[in-house]
């Protein structure tokens, strides 16, 4: 078996970067962007360790009256230190993860329509199956009940509470006493537009 190649350390901080900017898209586990640039997890963590205690560095400013208000100086435009970069990679990875979970949460929260068809099928005389006909039918999946109550309690707070809520008043009103006046309100107009119509 060959031996593993030996990096630098400048190698070594490189390939631990691009692994952090790998694993920050959000597409990839953590272990799939070592294999990528062929390393171990174990490896990446002991070479992250080993860069992360490097001192930070404070950006430098660009006060001299001699550089241009569009100079795009490296010093101030790149993280100063591996630690620099990893928390910026982990701040990218945080927003990537959560468009990936509120477009999750948008799709089960909408109603899905789809077909699911079925072959109806006959042994032919030599023997081997012939399809006569295909079955479709159309099916219909509803939203997601938990996930549509715990969108609910976090868009609409004053309205919708996992727990129960006490008025001044002294009435303790539930979820569920909060959905069905809903639906009464939506029943009440819908009967009131009825009865303007027909006059």
């Amino acid at each position: 078996m060959p031996a593993a190649p030996k990096y630098d350390k400048r190698e070594r901080e490189k390939i631990v970067r691009k692994i952090n900017e790998k694993y920050a898209t959000g597409k990839y586990p953590i272990v799939v962007c070592c294999d990528h640039f062929g390393i171990t997890y174990k490896t990446f963590k002991r070479w992250d360790k080993e860069f992360s205690k490097v001192p930070r560095k404070k950006a430098e400013g660009t006060t001299q009256g001699t550089k241009a208000k569009n100079d795009t100086d490296e010093s101030t435009t790149k993280p100063k230190t591996y630690a620099d970069a990893k928390d910026e990679a982990r701040n990218v990875r945080r927003k990537a993860l959560r468009e990936r979970a509120l477009t999750a949460l948008e799709y089960h929260l909408e109603i899905q329509e789809y077909e699911e068809k079925k072959q109806i099928a006959e042994i032919g005389s030599d023997g081997k199956p012939v399809t006569k006909k295909i079955e479709v039918t159309r099916k219909r999946k509803e939203p997601n009940p938990m996930l549509t109550r715990f969108t609910l309690t976090n868009v609409d707070p004053e309205n919708f509470r996992e727990s129960q809520k006490i008025e001044h008043s002294g009435e303790i009103r539930t979820l569920t006493d909060l959905i069905m006046q809903n639906r009464e309100r939506i029943e009440r107009e819908q009967n009131e537009d009825a009865g303007q119509n027909s006059e």
